[in-house]
């Protein structure tokens, strides 16, 4: 039967047809792949878009500028991918859109919803009038709330019309290559079948008769190979035809040839033999390989911190480095044995075992015990393998006991942040209400005689007034705020201040059975810190120890030098150097190991909560020592009491003379004028006030715009800035628009709460001084004072 298609047509298609399918494929896929990209790209730059416009237009929205609004986004749908910009209020109701009228957003629209709860930037491919386009949107905040929502929308007809020229590319590319495949198929087809040829030929030949007939073989492929067989039969069949003659010829002279019938046997066996030999090289380079392939598992299994147990049925059957070192045992000790019962598991265990009686995967979190009795939190997987054994898997067992150590960490950060920002808040109302309280009286006493029934009043309204405002520095501790005096301090004075105070006098009134001792070394270094602050700590830890002992007891407390070079429990990292150690040691009932993890958390206390504790006191603890740069170390036993090391750094600056407090006469101005920023209307009264009774002149101003007003048609000596003010811009932008405008400005800032790193980038401007509320006659006036003159 004669084919329709030679070999070269067939191959000539097949070359052609795979190589047409692969270029249609790929520019399909080139297509899909180039409008994915596009997309993404697009969706990231409606983000990126959405992003600097809302922190462009969000002032102008807050000052209702709608005409600058309209200018800004009219010139950002000049870009032709933006189609529209509209601006919604909270409520839903559109503020401004360069389309027109804009219905209200679905209220619930989880979209949105979303936006309002995380008040992020999110993006959603969404159709309009049939076409596809990237709705971005963007939360504009104030005060930490969502006002407006910033919302654009991005076409994507230049996405698609890339995509598109990018297919028709592809098309011409995929037509060029199918013209070269054609050329490569036509050759190679003639290069594989001029080969069969010649054997066809060889063939016919052969069939003839014609054995001395040769082909000749230009290439060492496979069909080369062929006609090498080819050649090496026809030379066979021609040495056979005239061995048989000679045989034919020579029969009757058999016995002549019988050695040289030997002689080939002797050959055969020979060959024989060399093919053995082949043979055992052949099994010993086998034997090689896996002694090497062995080798290779090991130095991998001992380069993982993971532990490798390998379990059959009858127990342990190989381990690695990482597992023995991990629990404390040797192999010999663990071979054979089972695993669980090696590394302790507790309560559970059975259900384990079930999962890896059943050839099932598994992954677990579980606790283990090693052979010194350390327990460890691990991660326990196993996989079962293929064997000829009825059981075998692989265990792999990571020790996670410090990152669980971490997590704990983190989440106790997390809750000491919400914590923190709770306090701040708090602290800053009552600052605004305490200047009232803490300030009046001190001007009510200026202008009342000296045998006035009334002071006596007004100095216990005054007393109150410190006594609430030391409160609210505790909170402002709590929220890492407090900290904003720093002076070169003597911790032996320091203690000794404290076991003088009236708060270590009521110590021992409400624990008549505890004795104080005290234990210094000489030559304390100084430290550098906050008096007020450490003189808290002292005092709570103080409390804590005496309230720990029941009945009759005593508290040691000791100060001494120490260098730290080695890492502190709770502290993955400690800067080396020289530090003091303040220890408070207590011979009470000592804290339980579940209460041991929680005292550092707010709220958390086993004392009457309000009567006996707040459980405040050692959360502030912890946010002193972190403000000094400190590290704290508690060691405690139930039954045996408690011992708490504080480690400050050491300072070499060298102690500050202190200074008497200034007189008021002293603080007199002559009649300066003074500029009151504040958005309290009680604060400015107060400040001015204050100044007033100073001999200053003062002007009051409601905000930072306001005050940005008066200043273009109207000079000052000095501003009374207040840090955090709403609405309108803060203490902070008003600095920066003040010292662009007028950069000689003289500028106080002052606030009962503020972020440090506002208050630095405030000073880092310009600013003179910064303050806290609430401010007394002295404090305000010496600030005044020192501005003016210095």
């Amino acid at each position: 039967m004669v084919p329709v298609f030679s070999i070269r047509t067939k191959i000539t298609l097949c070359f052609i047809a795979v190589v047409v399918s692969m270029s249609g494929v790929f520019a399909v896929l080139s297509y899909l792949h180039t409008m994915k990209a596009m997309h993404v790209e697009m969706e990231k730059h409606g983000t990126e878009v959405v992003k600097i416009l809302s922190q462009t237009i969000a002032p102008y929205i807050f000052e209702s500028d709608y005409v600058t609004v309209i200018d800004i986004t009219t010139r950002i749908l000049d870009n032709s991918d933006i189609k529209n910009v509209s601006i919604v209020g909270a409520s839903g109701r559109t503020w401004m859109s360069t389309s027109g009228y804009q219905p209200q957003i679905p209220s619930n629209d989880a979209f949105y919803k979303q936006i309002f709860e995380d008040k992020k930037i999110h993006s959603r491919i969404v159709e309009l009038n049939g076409r596809k386009v990237v709705e971005s949107v963007s939360p504009i905040k104030a005060l930490g709330k969502v006002v407006y929502l910033l919302k654009i929308l991005v076409s994507f007809e230049r996405a698609e019309q890339q995509a598109i020229q990018r297919f028709h590319e592809n098309i011409a590319i995929g037509f060029l290559m199918i013209c070269v495949a054609i050329l490569m198929a036509i050759y190679l087809a003639r290069q594989l079948t001029a080969p069969l040829k010649d054997l066809v030929k060889g063939t016919r030949e052969l069939s003839q008769g014609n054995y001395s007939h040769r082909i000749t073989v230009k290439i060492e492929d496979e069909i080369g190979l062929l006609s090498k067989s080819f050649n090496s039969m026809a030379a066979s069949l021609e040495s056979e035809l005239s061995r048989r003659r000679t045989v034919e010829r020579k029969l009757k002279d058999y016995t002549d040839r019988l050695e040289e019938i030997v002689s080939e046997r002797t050959a055969l066996l020979t060959q024989t033999n060399s093919r053995l030999s082949e043979e055992i090289e052949k099994h010993k380079s086998t034997q090689a390989d896996l002694i090497e392939t062995k080798d290779r598992y090991r130095r991998f299994s001992e380069v993982t911190i993971d532990g490798i147990v390998f379990v059959n049925n009858a127990g342990i059957i190989d381990t690695n480095s990482s597992f023995t070192d991990m629990f404390d045992y040797s192999f010999e000790s663990v071979a054979g044995r089972d695993l669980l019962e090696v590394i302790c598991l507790p309560e559970g265990g059975d259900t384990i075992r079930q999962k890896i009686a059943s050839d099932e995967a598994i992954s677990v979190e579980t606790t283990a015990r090693t052979k010194s009795g350390k327990t460890l939190q691990i991660e326990l997987q196993s996989r079962p393998l293929e064997s000829n054994d009825t059981f075998l898997s692989v265990f792999f067992i990571r020790d996670i006991s410090k990152r669980k150590q971490l997590e704990s960490q983190l989440r106790q950060a997390q809750r000491m942040e919400g914590i923190g920002k709770l306090a701040a808040g708090i602290a800053h109302d009552l600052n605004n209400i305490l200047s009232g309280i803490v300030t009046l009286p001190q001007l009510l006493m200026m202008d009342l005689p000296e045998d006035s029934p009334l002071k006596g009043s007004l100095q216990l309204m005054q007393k109150s007034g410190d006594s609430a405002a030391v409160i609210v520095q505790d909170m402002l501790t709590l929220a890492n705020s407090g900290l904003n005096v720093c002076e070169v301090l003597n911790p032996q004075d320091l203690l000794m201040s404290y076991i003088l105070s009236p708060e270590s006098m009521k110590l021992t009134k409400t624990h008549p059975g505890v004795k104080i001792r005290l234990s210094i070394r000489e030559n304390v270094k100084n430290i550098k810190g906050s008096p007020v602050h450490l003189a808290k700590l002292l005092m709570n830890l103080a409390y804590n120890a005496a309230d720990a002992i029941e009945g009759e007891g005593e508290i040691v407390i000791s100060l001494s030098n120490v260098y730290l070079d080695v890492p502190i429990a709770n502290y993955d990292n400690v800067c080396e150097g020289d530090y003091i150690c303040l220890s408070i040691k207590d011979s009470g009932t000592g804290i339980q190991p579940q209460d041991l993890a929680q005292i550092f958390e707010p709220f958390y206390t086993k004392k009457v909560l309000g009567r006996t504790g707040t459980g405040l006191g050692m959360p502030i603890v912890w946010n002193t020592v972190k403000d000094h740069q400190g590290y704290i170390d508690i060691k405690s036993g139930v039954g045996v009491g408690t011992e708490i090391r504080i480690f400050l750094p050491v300072t070499h600056d060298a102690l500050q003379q202190s200074q008497n407090e200034p007189d008021v006469l002293s603080l007199q101005g002559r009649n300066e004028t003074i500029l009151i920023v504040d958005d309290i209307e009680v604060q400015r009264k107060i400040a001015s006030a204050i100044l007033e009774k100073l001999n200053y002149q003062t002007r009051c101003v409601s905000g930072g715009v306001e005050a940005l007003d008066f200043l273009q048609s109207q000079s000052v000596d000095l501003i009374l800035l207040d840090m955090i003010m709403e609405p309108g811009i803060n203490g902070l932008e008003t600095c920066k628009r003040l010292f662009a405008i007028r950069p000689d400005s003289r500028v106080i800032i002052a606030s009962g709460y503020a972020d440090s790193e506002i208050v630095s980038e405030a000073m880092d401007l310009g600013a003179l001084l910064y303050i806290k509320k609430p401010y007394s006659i002295v404090t305000l006036g010496s600030a005044v004072k020192n501005a003016l003159h210095n």
